[in-house]
């Protein structure tokens, strides 16, 4: 019978998960069980605790003094999960993660959710979490709200149609589905924007 340790560990990488807190494993054990397990994962090095209840999983193959730092998007994904937020990178992290803005590696990576304002220091990153309040926080898919909050930063005036088209391109066929099933519930002028571009790589690919 396997031990809630590699219960936790088989459970983390069917889901997918790098980042993890107690709240990813009630489906295994209670509060206490899990918190225990994970304890004895990071005393084994198996997981590194990146701050209170949040744990990365090292790779064993790896030497603990050579492994990489986890993404910011790992850790904000394990927060949201953590407390039933609804997350989105904000415009300034959505437009540079799309190409729709120049690269700015010094923009503090910064998310608008339906929690609290929060700020953490993690892997000597300082990631933020906004309150936003607002129907398509909840009602869109992270793809579409990533394109929303890029497109509103950057502007309908001053968003580039060949830096929106070579974002939309470099999307799988199925993301490019969801992108446009849910364009109509995002604001008139990026629906509008959305239909061009996507109508545009639809002619091209016929």
């Amino acid at each position: 019978m396997k031990s809630a340790r590699h219960k936790l560990l088989n459970s983390a990488k069917v889901k997918g998960y790098k980042v993890v807190s107690c709240y990813d494993f009630f489906d295994i054990g209670d509060y206490k069980t899990v918190n225990k397990a994970l304890e004895r994962l990071v005393a084994t090095g198996e997981l590194r605790r990146l701050c209170k209840g949040l744990y990365g999983i090292c790779d064993r193959k790896v030497l603990r003094s050579e492994q990489r730092c986890f993404s910011d998007d790992q850790i904000s994904s394990a927060l949201s999960r953590k407390y039933g937020w609804v997350i989105a990178p904000d415009g300034a992290s959505a437009a540079n993660s799309l190409g729709l803005a120049p690269r700015n590696n010094h923009v503090e990576t910064t998310y608008v959710s339906n929690g609290p304002y929060k700020r953490y220091e993690i892997n000597g990153r300082s990631i933020c979490f906004k309150r936003q309040c607002g129907r398509y926080l909840e009602k869109l898919s992270p793809l579409t709200l990533l394109y929303v909050e890029a497109m509103k930063k950057v502007g309908n005036s001053k968003l580039s149609n060949g830096d929106l088209k070579s974002s939309v391109e470099r999307l799988g066929k199925r993301e490019r589905a969801l992108l446009s099933k849910e364009k109509n519930e995002t604001p008139p002028w990026i629906r509008k924007r959305l239909a061009e571009v996507l109508s545009s790589i639809s002619l091209e690919n016929e």
